[in-house]
């Protein structure tokens, strides 16, 4: 059983679905579940998920419920750590080594986050550095400076 599940919810993605999929299945950590919950899609986005014929993706397709199904999603995982990939994002290759080292080395942490670049389809580009670095101590405190948590920004 892989440690790692990816969970990504897609509704209507198929501009980007492509490549957020090509990305988490070249990571350099290969033992992982890609669990893909579509959230009612009406676009060619079902149809671009089923192309693919990797074992470790697992399309369940539900009728838009976003929330329900993204908490659908956490029950159907299968992997002792839940990596959240959306389908306009794209994985660094070593983002699951990393982070699944990171974690195993520190067994007190809950949450491990990481540094992303934000773009846009005109070509705008900027780093995030500002999220935290080391381990936060005092999670809820800090939320009320800055949010840390990249799937928030």
């Amino acid at each position: 059983m892989p440690e790692i599940t990816v969970l990504m919810p897609v509704r209507n993605g198929e501009k980007y679905i492509k490549n957020a999929i090509d990305s988490v299945l070249n990571q350099t950590l290969t033992d992982f579940e890609f669990l893909i919950i579509d959230d009612g899609s009406t676009d060619r986005t079902v149809k671009i998920i089923q192309d693919y014929a990797d074992e470790r993706i697992h399309l369940v397709k539900r009728k838009h419920q976003f929330i329900q199904n993204l908490n659908e999603g956490l029950q159907l995982a299968s992997g002792a750590y839940i990596a959240r990939m959306d389908a306009d994002d794209i994985m660094h290759t070593e983002r699951l080594r990393i982070q699944l080292k990171r974690m195993k080395k520190n067994p007190d942490i809950t949450v491990c986050g990481t540094w992303a670049k934000i773009f846009s389809d005109k070509g705008n580009e900027r780093k995030i550095s500002h999220l935290g670095y080391g381990i936060i101590h005092e999670p809820v405190l800090e939320l009320l400076k800055y949010n840390m948590l990249l799937h928030l920004v």
